[in-house]
């Protein structure tokens, strides 16, 4: 409800909270203000388009992987080592976006919070 409204000020007045209720007024516009802030300071900021950097990070990262891969096939002793790495840390990746997929099923629907 709005307690801005003349009845509800001067419910306010009669509990004595008239005071309170000013600085928590006060307090909202402050923090809007950083707020609008924060997001006019992150607004600014020139973020690649993710379709732009996931093309480029493919684009290297498919020559890279490649690279290493007939490296390693060429020359285990110099390349095996970083070629196991890479595995290691592909399925790392691999298994947080699994886990968060499975907790992305696991979520209720919308309509089985809203019966809540």
């Amino acid at each position: 409800m709005n307690l801005s409204t003349p009845a509800s000020l001067k419910d306010i007045e009669s509990i004595g909270a008239t005071e309170w209720f000013e600085e928590l007024k006060t307090s909202q516009t402050e923090f809007e203000k950083v707020y609008n802030s924060k997001i006019d300071t992150e607004s600014a900021i020139d973020l690649p388009l993710m379709k732009e950097a996931s093309d480029r990070i493919t684009k290297y990262l498919k020559a890279w992987l490649s690279y290493i891969g007939i490296n390693a096939e060429l020359d285990s002793v110099k390349y095996g080592a970083v070629s196991d790495q890479i595995d290691e840390i592909i399925t790392e990746i691999v298994t947080i976006v699994h886990a968060r997929e499975t907790r992305k099923g696991d979520a209720p629907k919308k309509s089985e919070e809203a019966a809540v």
